[in-house]
């Protein structure tokens, strides 16, 4: 790039393509303006990207549940309870004898602890299919699971739930950025901003869109002036008094 922007230039781009992406999705007819220069929503999207690829947690923070992972646990959360309950009554009745195994110190739980509870269920029942510590049982354990086939929890099922807890368990934690990366993604943020703005300037004709993306500041409002203080009206002397004239004697 032949002009290299100075340090606080780049450290405060990342506001301007803020304001300048906010202004796009809130007005119309700057879009419109911005398109006829081929200013498409991929555009828009790329910005987007290096700003959130600037605002990762740092390192050391609290992990980033996304929506999939918050739903997940909350299904598998309502699953645990009254599945464990069929799951055990129906073996109660039918095969007794690999409840111990299934549900040695397992209970419901509410939050994570479900979803650790599923998944050490699920891995139970695995083992009963092919585990080689079970081999002496293998026949039984068949059994047992063609039973819960039966009640629905066929392999199926097993396998949703199974995706379920992979997704539960998923903590997205973002990698921060180097320094050097940051440096890189702020000027790749200044090219897209000096492009843009510079197009701005040319298709945007009204202040008030100009201002919204940054390219024109509001103008200042002129002080009013003080009004002129009122003429004095000149106010004549007083006049000095004059004595009357002394009377004069005639001889």
């Amino acid at each position: 790039m032949a002009d290299q922007p100075s340090r606080p230039v780049l450290d405060g781009i990342a506001a301007r393509v803020l304001a300048f992406l906010i202004a796009v999705g809130k007005y119309f007819p700057i879009r419109a303006a911005l398109s006829t220069k081929g200013y498409t929503e991929a555009h828009h999207e790329l910005a987007w990207g290096y700003l959130k690829k600037l605002a990762v947690f740092p390192a050391g923070s609290v992990p980033i549940l996304d929506k999939a992972v918050r739903d997940a646990v909350v299904e598998i959360d309502a699953w645990d309870e009254p599945n464990f309950a069929v799951i055990r009554a129906v073996l109660e009745n039918n095969h007794p004898e690999v409840i111990g195994f299934l549900f040695d110190n397992l209970t419901p739980k509410q939050g994570n602890e479900a979803v650790v509870g599923v998944s050490t269920l699920l891995d139970r029942l695995d083992a009963l299919g092919s585990s080689p510590d079970r081999k002496a049982t293998r026949k039984a354990d068949q059994a047992a699971l063609a039973t819960l086939a039966a009640r629905g929890y066929t392999d199926e099922e097993r396998a949703r739930l199974r995706g379920l807890v992979t997704t539960a368990q998923a903590m997205v934690a973002p990698k921060p950025i180097s320094d050097a990366e940051r440096d890189a993604t702020l000027m790749k943020l200044y090219a897209w901003h000096n492009e843009w703005s510079t197009i701005a300037r040319l298709v945007l004709t009204r202040r008030d869109h100009q201002i919204a993306v940054g390219i024109a500041k509001r103008r200042k409002a002129k002080k009013a002036e003080a009004p002129a203080a009122p003429a004095e009206t000149p106010v004549a002397p007083a006049e000095t008094p004059v004595a009357p004239a002394e009377k004069q004697n005639v001889t």
